[in-house]
């Protein structure tokens, strides 16, 4: 049973693939995923933190996307310089990859949750019609937003663990290397007296 269905688990992207590309007579199309992605899983409130949308175009024809994310993050404000919560990108080409990315503020210390954007994208076939379709992107990772002096706190207690880890692991290894280079310098010395 086990085997089955990993064999079954291998088909799938193969099956996927087969009815993205289709079987031949089939009219051409964009096909597009948007991976949601955030770059910084912690983030400081009043600070601004990247989310980043990987654009694909896995089918035949341009496409014009859309990504909404308003809804999706209720309570969180974009920096100054990202615009408004919708990216547009007028011509992704087949086969093609894009990135896009939104600055997003959390003004208070919080966890935002695991959220995908609402993606439409519409492309003109070869004779003219004008297709649309929706979806979603896939889910982003949770982000934690610390306030700065607790995020200050975590990392200043993260440095003096480090540091004292690797002063620990140090001593056991250069105490015996400098007994050794010591001991190894003085037998060549008496070596040396010995020879003359």
């Amino acid at each position: 049973m086990l085997a089955t269905a990993g064999r079954a688990s291998l088909l799938a992207p193969l099956l996927f693939l087969a009815l993205v590309f289709g079987q031949e007579g089939q009219q051409p199309a964009a096909f597009i995923s948007v991976l949601k992605n955030v770059v910084d899983e912690v983030a400081i409130e009043g600070k601004p933190f990247p989310l980043e949308y990987t654009i694909r175009n896995l089918g035949t024809l341009p496409a014009r996307v859309i990504i909404r994310e308003g809804s999706n993050l209720a309570g969180l404000s974009l920096s100054k310089d990202s615009g408004n919560w919708t990216i547009v990108k007028n011509n992704v080409l087949p086969q093609s990859t894009t990135t896009a990315r939104l600055m997003i503020v959390a003004e208070t210390e919080r966890v935002i949750p695991a959220s995908r954007a609402q993606v439409e994208y519409s492309y003109t076939t070869s004779t003219g019609e004008e297709i649309t379709r929706k979806g979603h992107s896939s889910a982003s990772k949770p982000v934690v937003v610390y306030n700065y002096d607790e995020y200050r706190k975590t990392f200043r207690d993260y440095t003096r663990e480090y540091t004292l880890f690797t002063l620990g692991t140090a001593i056991p290894v250069l105490l015996p290397l400098g007994v050794w280079l010591v001991l190894s310098a003085s037998a060549a010395d008496t070596t040396k007296l010995k020879s003359k």
